[in-house]
């Protein structure tokens, strides 16, 4: 196609955009900016400085918004956009939004539908990267899960008895005591104290007189005199 030979030349020739004094001050950065200035030669269009945007620079009309190919881009975002496209005049862009899992299902359909894409060079190669992470991720979510459990203790095993020998069995039947059985010890029986009876009220007053009839009677003797020995 002549129109897009035009094109590539037209391209090679076309000059970068830059803002004035973006050399001179690295913080304003690449990014075109319209010259304001009143003495800005960039502005005057002064031989020597640096180009300016105009419409004389723009690419030819009718391949404008084409691919390198000849067929117009179309930007996809989901499967059924995807099977509605006419693979003869138009080319696929996946949009920079789609997820890993979503990638996977389109690459396939279009592989199979032998659709092209214009940001991918190698749908397989990628395809194929795609679901080697999904694999890795998953592997290491699974060892992170069994890290966080707790470990079982394993269970003591039970050992199980040795065969006996023959000398081992006659040293078993020959008894080791000789004599009389020991008499079997009796446990002994633990004589429970009565409990105490509680003394009733009538049982207090009564306790209470007698102390006082003894209190009196003691009082009384130690007040008596003494009588002394012989008559005057």
């Amino acid at each position: 196609m002549e129109e897009l030979k035009l094109r590539a030349k037209m391209k090679k020739k076309k000059p970068k955009f830059v803002r004035q004094e973006a050399i001179v001050r690295k913080r304003l950065g690449t990014k075109w900016r319209r010259p304001k200035g009143i003495h800005s030669k960039m502005r005057e269009n002064r031989a020597g400085k640096r180009a300016r945007v105009k419409a004389g620079y723009r690419l030819p009309r009718k391949t404008r918004g084409l691919h390198k190919s000849g067929l117009t881009e179309v930007h996809i975002s989901n499967l059924s956009q995807l099977e509605n496209l006419n693979k003869e005049k138009q080319v696929s862009v996946f949009s920079s939004t789609i997820g890993k899992k979503k990638k996977i299902v389109m690459l396939k359909k279009a592989i199979e539908l032998s659709i092209q894409i214009a940001n991918i060079k190698n749908p397989q190669k990628t395809l194929k990267k795609i679901e080697d992470e999904i694999k890795k991720r998953k592997q290491a979510k699974k060892e992170k899960e069994e890290k966080k459990k707790p470990k079982k203790k394993p269970a003591p095993k039970k050992e199980k008895p040795k065969p006996k020998t023959q000398s081992e069995s006659a040293d078993s039947a020959v008894p080791t005591s000789v004599g009389k059985p020991k008499p079997k010890t009796q446990p002994k029986k633990s004589k429970k104290k009565p409990a105490k009876k509680t003394p009733t009220a009538a049982e207090l007053a009564e306790k209470k007189k007698t102390k006082k009839e003894k209190s009196q009677s003691e009082a009384k003797s130690s007040a008596a005199p003494t009588s002394k020995g012989g008559l005057e």
